[in-house]
């Protein structure tokens, strides 16, 4: 019944919910999937008592959704389960992606501008991050903010890559180091 924590556009989604609870077609279970920009529904339909998903082609917009599953019976819904998903672009596309996260970004262009090798938009994105005005010149007198800034985003992607290890089942090091 639970939707999968990711999936890309075009993937097929298909599985049987079995709710002994609701079980169809006296209930009908339906998904939605909503963000800031969009709102999805997913209805299923009856397989003897179990609601069957079949969607040959997820035709959703890639980003994070919020989901919110529910059975609707004779005069009644009911919510029954939530999550999220993220939907990823389609593989199969031809244009050019840059998946990589916004700490991901910024912590390349701060390395960039640190190494006096920025291109014009990492080095707005810098500005927009430090909210000043930043030259390449200027860098060096900033050079003290921008190792702040750039520790901080080294540990936000640090964290997100352990997050993305842990989703995968990696298994992680857990060495715990200690100065006597």
């Amino acid at each position: 019944m639970r939707l999968p924590g990711t999936i890309h556009q075009g993937d097929s989604l298909r599985f049987t919910a079995e709710l002994p609870d609701y079980p169809a077609p006296a209930w009908t279970l339906r998904y939605a999937l909503f963000n800031a920009d969009h709102v999805y529904h997913i209805d299923t339909s009856a397989a003897g008592q179990n609601h069957q998903v079949d969607l040959a082609s997820v035709p959703w917009a890639p980003g994070r959704y919020d989901w919110t599953a529910y059975v609707q019976g004779p005069g009644q819904r009911h919510v029954i389960a939530d999550g999220k998903i993220r939907v990823l672009p389609d593989p199969a596309l031809t244009t050019p992606q840059d998946r990589r996260s916004h700490a991901r970004k910024v912590l390349d262009a701060i390395e960039a501008v640190l190494e006096a090798r920025a291109s014009a938009d990492q080095l707005d994105l810098v500005r927009s991050v430090m909210g000043t005005g930043l030259s390449r010149y200027e860098a060096e007198r900033a050079t003290g903010e921008l190792l702040a800034l750039r520790d901080k985003y080294r540990a936000e992607v640090a964290r997100e890559e352990r997050a993305e290890a842990l989703a995968r089942g990696d298994r992680l090091p857990n060495k715990i180091l200690v100065r006597l």
